[in-house]
């Protein structure tokens, strides 16, 4: 059959998912050049931006698909999920973080082993996590500070009981010796 009418559009599509990783790995990368992930001053906010933009495109752009051919997504390889999850476990902008997290929670996908609302949820609970340990003289900042930033998140995946488990370290606020406190929760599959 000819592909010829959908070729620009298809072109676009490519080369958006395709920026779309870039941006996810240059800024992997640039976050493995400091000793914190969170000290980058705004560096990479315009990326960031883009990089929740594009992501929004081409989730806008699935969705009519699935009303034209009435299929879930599911794929094998990494698209959308793994790029979102830079900006909310990497670099902590609070406002794009929270629009990430929106994407994914109204996007039910399924890439490789991730599930766009699952990591959505995981995303949501690290975010209130952060938050809530947040000072009120850095309420109005754009990204979470460091000591407020939850380290050592770890996640495992009951599948029979379909329920992701995830926890993380918070530091102890007013702590003088770098207290850390565990916290954790699980989250339903569904």
């Amino acid at each position: 059959h000819s592909r010829k009418g959908s070729a620009p559009h298809e072109e676009f599509i490519l080369a958006s998912t395709l920026r779309l990783h870039w941006l996810a790995g240059y800024m992997s990368i640039a976050s493995n050049n400091s000793h914190s992930s969170l000290v980058n001053n705004g560096r990479f906010t315009t990326e960031l931006e883009e990089l929740v933009d594009i992501a929004r495109i081409l989730l806008d752009n699935s969705k009519r698909g699935e009303l034209e051919t009435r299929n879930t997504v599911y794929v094998f390889d990494m698209q959308i999920i793994v790029p979102l999850m830079t900006v909310g476990w990497v670099y902590r902008h609070r406002a794009l973080r929270h629009e990430a997290i929106q994407l994914l929670l109204r996007s039910p996908r399924k890439e490789g082993v991730w599930d766009g609302i699952v990591v959505g949820k995981i995303m949501a609970w690290l975010a209130e996590v952060e938050e809530e340990g947040l000072e009120a003289r850095d309420r109005d900042d754009d990204y979470i500070p460091e000591y407020a930033a939850a380290r050592r998140i770890k996640m495992d995946f009951d599948t029979v009981k379909r329920e992701a488990s995830v926890s993380c370290l918070q530091p102890v606020k007013g702590s003088l010796i770098g207290e850390e406190r565990r916290r954790e929760v699980f989250i339903p599959f569904v």
